[in-house]
């Protein structure tokens, strides 16, 4: 039997990056700020890479709502209704990231990726694990309003949504982040099943490599279900940083980075 040395080399790095990806999704967020460069650096047109990615996150997201449930943490129901109403933004954004260019693709990514570093850096939100949530029709409606334009963006790019809805359920409902991550990765599992499908429908997906990510960050994000319970995630967001601002800059064609 005939192997494919440059299958195995890529699956190789896309399991390890699965990995540390699907912890960081679920512990805090961003991780397809470095898969989807992993991709595009790797050869692929930026609709597949962009596409491929959501297999991932689509599974990664699943294996994280059972880990949560498994250690008694709920939010399904108000996880459902901001889910559904982000699905009808995530049409949109779907649709719009499979019509743009490569090179202004890769440039939108650069600047969510500095984007996201400033959000790190100024830190309003992490702070909030033990204030008192507020929940009223009012606060739904103002949630659910909210929740189409993060599905726009979510099925436009998908990264760095996870500091995007951490933003506003701390600010809307003043939720703790144990319960956040939770409404989140249910969240992101209603949208992206929906943009999976489109892409799925377009043809944009590559499969094989889709799935190999998938093994990777359904194992991360298992693992990152149990430590967002059980303890912190400083060190992940140092981490983050440090790979956003370097693959950011390539992105960029950055000269010292791009001999």
């Amino acid at each position: 039997m005939e192997f494919d040395s440059t299958f195995l080399l890529y699956s190789g790095i896309l399991l390890l990056v699965g990995l540390v990806t699907g912890f960081i999704n679920t512990v805090a967020g961003g991780g397809s700020l470095l898969t989807l460069p992993v991709f595009i650096f790797m050869g692929f047109d930026s609709a597949v890479a962009n596409a491929t990615n959501r297999v991932a996150v689509f599974y990664q997201s699943l294996t994280s709502i059972f880990a949560f449930r498994r250690q008694g943490i709920r939010g399904m129901r108000y996880g459902l209704w901001l889910g559904l109403s982000a699905t009808v933004g995530a049409v949109i954004g779907t649709f719009i990231a499979m019509k743009m260019d490569n090179e202004v693709f890769k440039t939108v990514l650069a600047i969510v990726m500095f984007v996201v570093v400033i959000l790190i850096l100024l830190d309003p939100l992490l702070k909030k694990a033990h204030a008192i949530e507020i929940h009223s029709p009012l606060r739904l409606t103002i949630a659910l309003i909210i929740f189409f334009f993060i599905g726009i963006y979510g099925g436009f790019l998908q990264a760095g949504i996870g500091f995007v809805i951490i933003a506003t359920l701390s600010t809307v409902n003043k939720m703790n982040l144990v319960k956040i991550n939770n409404i989140k990765v249910i969240v992101v599992f209603i949208y992206t099943a929906m943009s999976v499908a489109i892409f799925a429908w377009k043809g944009v997906i590559d499969w094989k490599y889709g799935m190999v990510l998938a093994v990777g960050q359904s194992a991360g994000g298992w693992a990152g279900s149990v430590w967002s319970v059980r303890k912190g995630e400083k060190w992940i967001r140092r981490v983050l940083l440090l790979m956003l601002l370097v693959m950011g800059l390539k992105l960029l064609d950055v000269p010292f980075l791009n001999p």
